[in-house]
């Protein structure tokens, strides 16, 4: 959460100010208490962005899916390269509009020893648009 407080916060306030609702999923941090100070409401989702674990990532999946079931986004922003991934799956799933927002190429691209495949082939299946 301190990434998107402080990277986000700006673009967040613009959203609040037309009194849209603001839910921020994320991993926990002491940012969690900022951003509902600023008029967010907060999901901690644990999205470990270091390993990869098939069965953790299905859990990931399907916590995002009932997630979004529950708070029904008119859209969602996706940041960095699991939850880009991850939840631009689920929302091409449940129809819900997305935007990824990709500030670097990531380990996929740049890393032969980490490259993935399947990790390319789902990036760009979630971002064909």
């Amino acid at each position: 959460m301190w990434s998107i407080f402080n990277f986000r916060r700006e673009l967040i306030k613009k959203f609040l100010k037309k009194n849209y609702e603001i839910y921020v999923i994320a991993g926990d941090d002491n940012y969690n208490k900022q951003l509902i100070k600023i008029g967010c409401k907060t999901k901690v989702l644990n999205f470990n962005g270091r390993k990869f674990n098939i069965i953790s990532e299905f859990l990931l999946f399907i916590k995002i899916i009932l997630t979004f079931k529950k708070i029904k986004p008119d859209y969602v922003i996706n940041f960095t390269i699991k939850p880009i991934i991850i939840s631009g799956l689920v929302c091409r799933i449940l129809k819900i509009k997305y935007i990824s927002v990709i500030t670097g190429m990531g380990k996929i691209f740049t890393n032969n020893k980490n490259r993935s495949l399947l990790g390319e082939i789902l990036y760009k299946l979630t971002n064909l648009k």
